[in-house]
């Protein structure tokens, strides 16, 4: 037996080369499909929570959105945020808002909130909430009813709930950018059908966010923040290259039109 394992020792150091070799391909194969299958779960399970966040964007943050872009329009506070180039919008916080806006302009925004009526508010709230509710009574109808006092304590609770109804989308939207921001939830599953809306309220709430942020150190609505800079860029990079295109494809159609017109000459003078 000694004698033909010392013949044969290359045959046996051989086999055994080939196993270890076959051993350590197998493991790799292994490990390459449990990363495979481990990202699968984790690209399904990333997907899953967008879905899930995308039904909460629905549920609880779009009223809110609707209720803040009718009182913003209706009282031309949307007018002086929409002064503030956009492209410029980073770091949300007092300093940038004063290098963005003029004090004039901080003070206008900041009369006009003050002075907004709580007309307008009741007015803005039951169009949006009453039916989602299913409210069976027209609060703007119980406010002209209501005698004097009535009507203040109408009033008061109105301009105390339009704020609270803000400080609450603020937090919704930060909860929201939370699972996007730390990768939970697939970005792009999401994006297409919400990136306006949420940008555009991000600018609104702009002067608010950037007001209550007078430290670069410690901010309120990071995640908010994070995420309006980095859709608002994907955003800006996606219609630069529309423009472009379009300008292309006029180009093309001018160009065609011009060779149709000197084509038609040409025939004209045979």
């Amino acid at each position: 037996m000694n004698i033909w394992i010392e013949h044969n020792q290359n045959l046996i150091d051989f086999i055994s080369k080939l196993m270890t070799i076959l051993a350590v391909g197998f493991a790799a194969i292994q490990a390459s499909l449990l990363k495979r299958d481990f990202e699968v779960k984790n690209r399904r399970a990333s997907i899953e929570k967008a879905v899930e966040l995308s039904k909460f964007y629905a549920d609880e943050i779009l009223n809110d959105i609707a209720y803040i872009f009718y009182v913003y329009k209706m009282t031309n506070l949307d007018q002086i945020c929409n002064r503030i180039d956009s492209e410029l919008i980073h770091l949300f916080d007092i300093q940038e808002l004063s290098d963005l806006l003029s004090k004039k302009d901080i003070d206008e925004y900041n009369n006009k909130f003050k002075s907004i009526q709580p007309e307008l508010l009741i007015v803005a709230y039951s169009n949006i909430y009453s039916i989602e509710q299913g409210l069976s009574f027209n609060i703007f109808e119980e406010y002209q009813s209501a005698n004097p006092n009535a009507k203040r304590q109408i009033a008061n609770k109105m301009t105390v709930n339009f704020n609270n109804i803000k400080g609450r989308l603020m937090n919704n939207l930060e909860y929201f950018a939370m699972s996007f921001n730390d990768g939970v939830a697939d970005e792009a599953t999401v994006y297409q059908s919400l990136h306006q809306s949420f940008i555009k309220i991000a600018k609104l709430l702009y002067i608010d966010i950037a007001t209550i942020n007078k430290s670069e150190c410690d901010k309120y609505y990071t995640h908010l923040i994070d995420m309006f800079n980095r859709w608002h860029s994907i955003y800006l990079e996606n219609y630069r290259e529309e423009c472009l295109k379009e300008s292309e494809l006029r180009d093309r159609i001018n160009e065609l039109k011009s060779n149709k017109t000197e084509i038609s000459k040409r025939r004209k003078r045979r």
